[in-house]
């Protein structure tokens, strides 16, 4: 009888039989560390843009209110300037008024001193001039009247009183002014 010799072998490299199994875990367990990794990263990364961003807001919110304390200190001077353009545009328009009345002034003083007019008592209201007299004659008084109801300023002339008197034609009128823009 044939003795059956057995086989030793005797294998003395240290690689281990690699089954799929086992590589696919070792992959797996590997992306798995990687994407750890790179998920990690991403956060951090968002963490220091987070930092980032907060640093700007702070720096938007400082300027603004270092922006808003510089309005607030010229607020004041800004008060001032409006309340003296708006004096400035009432004397603007009372100097517009005044004229008005000076150049209507103007010439019933100048009937007056041409001895058109005697005995004469004249009156200047805010927006009413009235006068009363003597002439010689009706035809001064309408062409005075004429005369003034071409100015802009003259919304209407009325004659109160006309009668003849021994001196005269004794008469009493109004001029009335428009409105001034300041009572608007």
């Amino acid at each position: 009888m044939m003795e059956k010799k057995s086989k030793i072998s005797i294998n003395l490299s240290s690689s281990k039989r690699i089954s799929v199994g086992n590589v696919f875990y070792k992959w797996a367990f590997q992306a798995g560390r990687a994407i750890v990794v790179l998920i990690e990263l991403v956060a951090l990364g968002a963490l220091g843009y987070r930092f980032l961003v907060d640093g700007q807001i702070v720096d938007v919110y400082d300027n603004i209110q270092r922006e808003a304390s510089l309005v607030q200190f010229q607020s004041d001077d800004e008060k001032k300037f409006r309340a003296i353009q708006k004096r400035l545009d009432s004397i603007k328009v009372i100097n517009e008024e005044t004229s008005g009345k000076i150049e209507i002034t103007n010439d019933i003083i100048s009937a007056i001193n041409a001895n058109e007019f005697t005995q004469t008592d004249l009156t200047i209201n805010r927006n009413i001039i009235s006068l009363s007299g003597n002439s010689l004659s009706i035809f001064t008084i309408e062409n005075f009247t004429n005369k003034v109801q071409l100015y802009p300023q003259v919304s209407s002339i009325v004659i109160d009183e006309i009668n003849t008197s021994g001196s005269g034609i004794r008469f009493r009128l109004r001029i009335t002014l428009i409105g001034s823009e300041l009572d608007a």
